[in-house]
């Protein structure tokens, strides 16, 4: 086994205490007590972990070979425990391959109708939208008059104070303060 192949120790016991228990009998809230393990137990689960863990590896991967294939597949993983007569692993182990399948299908829907919405939504924001009756952004003004913080100018007046020409000369007309 590699030495950087270790199994996180805090993962291990997690696992072993939840398992531990779950096979305790039912005790009241003072009869309980937390299952303890000590370092030589948690780090003989962990290697035999690895052990199987490697075990179940090896014969997936000649399972995939034997296919012609390069990627272990979950149905693989299935099919070598099965070789290895873990029968009573199979069921579950399909089941939750069921269940990561169709969460990961729901996933893929619910994201793909999001962002059918967001482009929807963008489509809206970008189309003109119609002006209504009372709509003031969307007043127009007669052709060559608009209003604006000033009052009324024409359109030729606008197009003048755009004129760097024009600025300059409006600059020279105003009374220096006294």
């Amino acid at each position: 086994m590699a030495e950087d192949a270790d199994l996180p120790k805090a993962l291990v016991k997690r696992i072993v205490k939840a398992k531990l228990t779950t096979l305790q009998p039912q005790e009241t809230d003072d009869q309980k007590r937390e299952v303890q393990l000590n370092k030589d137990a948690l780090l003989a689960f962990a290697e035999s972990s690895k052990i199987f863990i490697a075990y179940v590896t090896a014969t997936a991967n000649d399972i995939c070979k034997q296919a012609k294939r390069q990627i272990i597949s979950g149905e693989d993983v299935a099919t070598a425990l099965e070789e290895l007569e873990f029968d009573s692993f199979v069921g579950p182990i399909r089941q939750s391959l069921e269940s990561f399948k169709r969460d990961n299908k729901e996933k893929n829907k619910r994201k793909a109708e999001q962002l059918r919405k967001r482009k929807a939504e963008k489509a809206e924001q970008v189309a003109p939208q119609p002006a209504e009756e009372g709509d003031k952004r969307l007043k127009m003004e007669p052709q060559g008059q608009q209003t604006g913080a000033e009052g009324s100018y024409t359109d030729d007046e606008m197009m003048l104070d755009h004129n760097p020409q024009h600025q300059h000369q409006q600059a020279a007309q105003v009374p220096s303060p006294s």
